[in-house]
Order: C-alpha cells, then structure tokens, then sequence
C-alpha cells in the first residue's frame, strides 16, 4: 500500500499512484512475443524507511542519501550499512573525488567524509537547497534552487559562482573539458565553473537526470505533460541537443552509464535501459516489490543501484 508519510509526502505518494496507471497501461505488453512487464530490479533491504534522494560511489562503495540527514554505504549494493551525518536536514545527492566524498541537501547543506563514517559540516554560504553535486576531476561543482552554483577544490572551502539565472538546478555532470548544469528548463554549461552559458534544451519542463557516458551526455526529465511525460535527449558537445524516443511515459528522475548502458529511472518505479541512449527497453520495479519513486541511480561496477520512496532500494542485473 502506498500512504502519506512524513518521510514519503503526499505529492510524492500522488506521482505514485497516477504513475502506477500509467505503468500498467503504457509498460506492459509483448514485445518479441516477451512480456514487457518482466523486471531486472531486486529489492534490496535498506534498514531504513527514509526516503532516498540520490545515491553515487566513492572508494568502491555506494553510497545513498536522503530523507532527515540519511546516509547509507555499501560495497556490493547488497548489504548496506547506515551512517551517522550530524544533521537533520534532507540530503538530495553524493558524489566523490579519489579522497573525499560529498553530501549536499536542503538549506544549502554540504558535509564531507574521508571515509563514509565520519561527516563534517562545511559552509557553502547560501541557505538555497542544493540538488545536485559532481566531481570533475579537479573541483566539486554543487547546484540547486535560485540559480545556485558553487565549486570547491577540495570539498572544504566553497565559492558562489554567478549562473545569470535565478532556475532551480537539479543535477550536474562534467565531460574531462565541460560542465553541463540542468534544470527547471535550462542547461548551462561552463570549461571551468566560473563562466556559464546558457543551452538550448531539445524540450521538456523540469530537466532532472544528467549522466556522461564517455562519449556524449544524457538529460532526462518531464516533457511539461502534467509531470508525467517522459523526456530523454543526448549531446555528443553538451551544446547541441537531440530528443529521444523513451519507451515509457513516466517522467524520469536520474540516470546513470554503467561502462555499456544507460539506466534512467523515475516516478511510480518507471525504468528504461539503452546501450546508446536511442534505443529503449522498459527496466520497471514490478509488483510486489514496487514502493514508490525512483529518485536516484548509480553504476557500482556493472551493476546498477537505484534508491527512491521509504527507503527503497534495488540492483540490477
């Protein structure tokens, strides 16, 4: 049963409920003379009924985070291990350097660890939520709400950057020379995190997910259909955008490359997998296992884990 929760709002319950419609509807069928319906998705237990908001790796481990501070590591996306952050506020997404790993959320919450076990609270200098936050290789770059970018050498001391918008930003990720920044309808992008530019979008309302492959870039989002319109499009340069075709209706939330395919997944458990990011198959969480949203994807390996409502947890294959 879905219900309203503390931990699980209302609107998110919402998106649940209507998406399992659509799911029912739009995803299952035949295919090949195969049934569409088939998951590549086992629940996994997270010892937690927080909902998780984003989930990264850092030194060979997973690691997702959520819901009143949650955070949760593991070394095979089986077994998961819950850690103590020092702070209540909801943390929407992780991401690692070689040394250090990084947590932002709500209120502009940032706390680093070197080792999973032990967070400390850093001042990022704005009280905006932080949605999104990435490692490029010599900097972090963490985004969210009112335009607010911010990067950081070393996960400790953190500068505001001027983005010329006031969009809410959900995610960021980084080519070796790019950074591509995504949003309520935007993109920017920038070589250094200093200056951005601002990009056409192929389309679509709220662009949630952004992943590298390592050989182009893949958004994912609503098309502005209610919020419950799929919306995929890749760049090979991050400037130039191409639409997809997504094999489901529901709008996704987060994608990730695991060194051979695309994973994207979202509301009322909706997932597709693609090796080239033109070509979808449906990858949903079926019944019973099925709880709520997908918000968060990662690759640990060749597996896949994706986090969402009252702590679901799944891997794939």
């Amino acid at each position: 049963m879905v219900a309203c929760s503390a931990q699980r709002p209302c609107t998110d319950v919402l998106h649940a409920l209507i998406g399992l419609a659509i799911l029912v509807l739009a995803a299952c069928g035949e295919e090949g003379g195969q049934s569409t319906c088939q998951t590549p998705w086992i629940a996994r237990n997270s010892g937690t009924v927080n909902t998780l908001f984003g989930v990264g790796v850092f030194s060979g481990q997973s690691v997702a985070v959520g819901a009143l501070g949650t955070i949760l590591s593991t070394a095979d996306g089986i077994t998961w291990t819950t850690r103590t952050s020092g702070v209540p506020f909801h943390l929407n997404a992780v991401a690692g350097s070689g040394t250090t790993a990084i947590a932002v959320g709500d209120l502009g919450t940032i706390i680093s660890s070197t080792d999973l076990a032990t967070w400390t609270p850093r001042t990022s200098g704005t009280a905006n939520s932080l949605r999104g936050v990435a490692w490029t290789g010599t900097q972090f770059v963490a985004v969210g709400d009112a335009g607010a970018i911010l990067t950081s050498p070393d996960g400790i001391t953190w500068t505001l950057q001027t983005s010329g918008t006031i969009a809410d930003f959900q995610a960021v990720a980084t080519n070796p020379t790019l950074i591509v920044v995504v949003g309520g309808g935007v993109i920017l992008t920038s070589p250094t995190g200093t200056v951005w530019t601002p990009r056409t979008s192929a389309g679509g309302n709220v662009l949630f997910g952004i992943v590298w492959s390592g050989v182009q870039f893949l958004v994912v989002g609503d098309s502005g259909n209610l919020g419950f319109s799929s919306n995929v499009q890749t760049s090979f340069d991050g400037i130039t955008w191409t639409p997809r075709t997504p094999v489901t209706a529901n709008t996704m939330l987060a994608a990730a490359w695991s060194g051979s395919e695309f994973m994207a997944v979202g509301r009322a458990g909706q997932g597709q997998r693609s090796p080239d990011g033109i070509t979808w198959t449906s990858a949903a969480v079926s019944f019973p296992d099925l709880i709520g949203n997908l918000n968060g994807v990662t690759s640990l390996g060749t597996r896949f884990i994706s986090a969402g409502s009252g702590g679901s947890i799944y891997t794939a294959p």
